[in-house]
């Protein structure tokens, strides 16, 4: 929000990229209100930038602070987040595993040769068989937990007994099976969540509390930043906002005012002009823009009496302008 809704003194100031840019806006600051000003004013608000900006500075330091701790912290938590998954996927898995339909089958190993050379054969066959009735076995409904089960067991870790079997069974059966796994895998849900929180439940409360204690104090030091940087816009409008509020730069009536006034439509800006030109008031500047009040253009004043024409004037809101270039003579500023 600050970013959209703040001018770019105001982003400066209260928000900086670092202490370093803090620094030099401060100095920059200081040294435009020194140049556009003198006596009173400039040391009244030459002061309030010192002030404001030892403050500033002294604020955010802190925030640096704060921040690299936010970061360690928020890092710290993740770290604790991601441990307890991984443990309670671990468990999990484990009392799934404990109920696995091919625990506990197992085949003869053979010994000589020639039973490995018939068992090679029969593996080669028993492969073949045993892709077919898995391709089956999930034609008629068998979960996926299961199938998972029987092929990671493999051919010769049960899987192939386990499958040979289910393949008599009924399709009510098959359904009961899935039933029973599923709330093998509910069990086995809580209890790895259980353990996660056993084992990092109290870390990660407290890291989480640490973290929204750190958001909070970054939230608070913000908000004094930019309360800091508010007050001291309005005490430079106030002094210095007088001097773009119309007439000529320079003319007796305004008092000198050297090369330099302040203008600003997002925020206090100094401009260089030369002597002799012509700062608009907001109304001035408001009637000229929006083309009312006659838009900048010549108004012819015609006063009677008693029907008679008795004056005739051009009122012209340029006629300051033409009279400082062309020093009165309105036919020369014509060209005749």
């Amino acid at each position: 929000m600050v970013g959209t809704k703040r001018n770019a003194f105001e982003k400066a100031f209260a928000t900086p990229e670092s202490a370093s840019s803090l620094v030099n806006t401060i100095n920059e600051w200081r040294d435009k209100i020194k140049k556009a000003t003198a006596g009173a004013v400039e040391s009244r608000l030459v002061k309030a930038v010192n002030a404001t900006g030892t403050f500033l500075l002294k604020h955010q330091l802190a925030l640096q602070k704060v921040n690299a701790a936010l970061g360690k912290a928020k890092d710290k938590l993740n770290d604790l987040k991601e441990k307890a998954s991984q443990l309670s996927d671990s468990v999990k898995q484990s009392v799934i595993g404990s109920g696995n339909i091919t625990e506990g089958v197992e085949r003869g190993k053979g010994t000589s040769t020639g039973n490995i050379m018939a068992k090679l054969q029969t593996s080669q066959r028993r492969a073949s068989e045993f892709a077919a009735m898995l391709a089956t076995l999930k034609s008629r409904g068998l979960g996926g937990q299961a199938i998972s089960e029987i092929a990671q067991a493999g051919v010769d870790g049960g899987g192939f007994e386990t499958a040979k079997a289910l393949m008599k069974a009924s399709s009510d059966s098959l359904k009961q099976i899935n039933a029973v796994q599923k709330e093998i895998a509910k069990a086995a849900g809580s209890a790895g969540k259980t353990t996660a929180d056993a084992m990092y439940g109290a870390g990660i409360k407290a890291a989480e509390g640490l973290v929204k204690g750190l958001q909070k104090q970054q939230a608070k030091i913000v908000a004094s930043m930019l309360n800091a940087t508010l007050a001291l816009e309005r005490a430079i409008k106030r002094a210095l906002g007088k001097k773009g509020t119309g007439g000529i730069v320079g003319a007796a009536g305004g008092g000198p005012r050297g090369s330099r006034t302040w203008v600003g439509e997002y925020g206090p800006e100094i401009v260089d002009l030369p002597y002799g030109s012509m700062v608009r008031s907001n109304a001035d500047s408001r009637r000229i823009a929006g083309g009312s009040g006659g838009g900048g253009r010549p108004i012819e004043v015609v006063v009677n009496l008693d029907g008679k024409t008795i004056a005739r004037q051009i009122v012209d809101p340029l006629r300051a302008e033409v009279w400082h270039r062309a020093g009165g003579n309105v036919q020369r500023a014509l060209g005749r």
